[in-house]
């Protein structure tokens, strides 16, 4: 067995994928130049004085270590 550090993914709701379907759904005919209004970025925060703990996620060796083992990081 190997250990991993495990990930932290939000949950999706089905109100967050019915909102993220319409989204799409709204713009799928839309031109290049509709596009370029868009910026693209990972979000990401940081707070001074949070550490948080790490999970370890276990895994035999050859198994995907991010396949399963996900932590939700709702609050």
């Amino acid at each position: 067995y190997r250990k991993w550090i495990a990930k932290k993914r939000p949950q999706l709701t089905e109100a967050h994928a019915a909102a993220r379907l319409k989204w799409v759904e709204e713009r799928k005919d839309w031109t290049e130049e509709q596009w370029g209004h868009y910026i693209w970025s990972d979000g990401c925060s940081v707070e001074k004085g949070k550490t948080g703990g790490v999970k370890w996620v276990f895994r035999k060796e050859g198994e995907n270590p991010y396949q399963v083992g996900l932590v939700d990081s709702t609050k």
